[in-house]
């Protein structure tokens, strides 16, 4: 087992799905402080009966083997099989968040930070079970962070349709859930978080990586953060252009950005 630095925290994310966390859990297990799996599901593994050892050897051993497999993000990253159905490499998606030169799947002095992506995962078991925080946090025995990514709503909730296959007004309800969920839970815990916009993130990567990692107390050097930068695309993907939108689907979303404050720069959009 590696050894922990005394500020070390416990990294989660929290949001909707397809909100664009993905890239910033591998960009963040490229540290070499940090190691950030993707997709381990760790609150589920606690309430399954996963104890701090376990928890923690298993995201170290999973980043380790993600980054080995190459850090490409297809469908079959939120299967049940993530480890067992063999890499295709013709999908509907593919993304890869491979980073060069840096530490993905490495650590190389002690951790001072260790977390799982799981935005939308974590809302979900946050909410039906509210206990289970605290009883994570005290097996865990470290501080918990918080981020959370917010996307234009529209293109959000696009992304969660066409990936799903489902309907657009299903995914404008289950947006719906998840932002409720996601304030609800932020607020009742009272744990540190940073909110990052996805479009902030891809127009300005350099700027919004170091505001992280200075909220992390993750030292940085130009080099990471220039690689880092590399693999973020140049533009945001206008998802919600590959729907179509009827006027209930927009007059549904519309209203939501004027309930929550947090989507307020949206209006109009």
């Amino acid at each position: 087992m590696h050894e922990f630095d005394n500020n070390c925290c416990f990294l989660l994310f929290i949001g909707t799905p397809r909100s664009g966390h993905s890239i910033i859990g591998a960009i963040l297990d490229a540290h070499p402080h940090a190691v950030v799996s993707h997709e381990l599901h760790a609150l589920q593994r606690f309430s399954d009966g996963w104890n701090s050892n376990q928890l923690k050897s298993g995201i170290i051993e999973t980043s380790a083997k993600q980054a080995s497999e190459g850090r490409e993000q297809t469908e079959r990253d939120h299967g049940v099989n993530y480890f067992v159905e063999p890499k295709r490499k013709h999908m509907k998606y593919r993304f890869d968040y491979t980073i060069p030169n840096q530490f993905q799947g490495q650590i190389t002095d002690r951790v001072k930070v260790i977390g799982d992506k799981k935005g939308g995962g974590t809302t979900s078991i946050l909410a039906s079970k509210p206990e289970l925080l605290k009883k994570f946090e005290s097996d865990i025995d470290l501080p918990i962070k918080f981020i959370y990514v917010v996307r234009n709503p529209f293109d959000n909730i696009a992304t969660m349709a066409f990936r799903s296959g489902n309907s657009l007004i299903s995914q404008v309800n289950k947006y719906r859930w998840y932002i409720e969920n996601i304030h609800e839970i932020l607020q009742r815990e009272g744990h540190d978080y940073l909110t990052i916009y996805h479009e902030d993130f891809v127009m300005q990567p350099k700027q919004q990586l170091a505001l992280i990692c200075n909220w992390l107390q993750l030292d940085t050097n130009q080099s990471y953060i220039d690689d880092s930068a590399s693999i973020v695309y140049k533009n945001p993907h206008m998802s919600r252009n590959r729907v179509e939108w009827g006027v209930v689907e927009r007059n549904e979303v519309e209203q939501m950005i004027d309930n929550w404050s947090i989507l307020s720069r949206y209006a109009e959009n």
